[in-house]
């Protein structure tokens, strides 16, 4: 059984980002959905796997609710995190990543070197430099929807795949926690499959 997380502040931006997944998956497990906000103990005893889902491009309220993802630290079962869920990941594994654009916080942020004017929106190249859920070494083309970037990395964090702006894949050292950067609900659907099938 896997439990897919929903990220998306909007309900219409469901349709996008979290549907798909839910089709992707379908094939492959059994799965239940919830929102960010409704996940509790008993969701995550029942989950064999996690996946958390992408949201809209300007969407940020879950960086703001990271404590509604506490249970990370100390979840023992793979998980996917997704665009906003590699984000959260990172934050999470005490990563940094650059301050979004439209953030409140901006001019404090960007004396701080938290700022980033790196964005990717749409096909991009990522280059693998090892195998990444049964994704081989080498090139790929991926979707990406992103404004925001890693800039530091935790102890227990390794990276897998690489854009020309940055870091696009990773996974936890210590535990079966990957993410992407990139939209694989879009481009590249065999991760999810090969995610649900470990």
């Amino acid at each position: 059984m896997i439990l897919i997380i929903n990220t998306c502040k909007e309900k219409l931006h469901y349709l996008e980002f979290v549907r798909p997944i839910e089709e992707i998956v379908k094939k492959e497990s059994k799965f239940f959905t919830k929102h960010y906000f409704e996940v509790n103990l008993k969701d995550l005893e029942k989950a064999e796997k996690v996946i958390i889902c992408g949201t809209a491009l300007k969407d940020f309220e879950y960086d703001r609710e990271m404590m509604a993802f506490s249970w990370l630290r100390g979840f023992e079962k793979p998980i996917l995190g997704i665009c906003a869920g590699m984000q959260i990941i990172v934050k999470t594994f005490d990563g940094n990543l650059s301050v979004l654009e439209n953030s409140e916080f901006l001019g404090r942020q960007k004396s701080r070197g938290f700022f980033s004017e790196k964005k990717e929106i749409g096909l991009i190249k990522v280059k693998f430099d090892k195998d990444f859920l049964e994704i081989k070494k080498g090139e790929v083309e991926a979707y990406a929807l992103h404004k925001s970037d890693v800039i530091g990395l935790g102890k227990d964090i390794e990276v897998y795949g690489k854009s020309k702006k940055g870091i696009q894949a990773i996974k936890l050292k210590s535990k079966e926690i990957y993410g992407v950067m990139f939209h694989p609900e879009a481009r590249n659907r065999e991760i999810v499959e090969n995610f649900c099938k470990k």
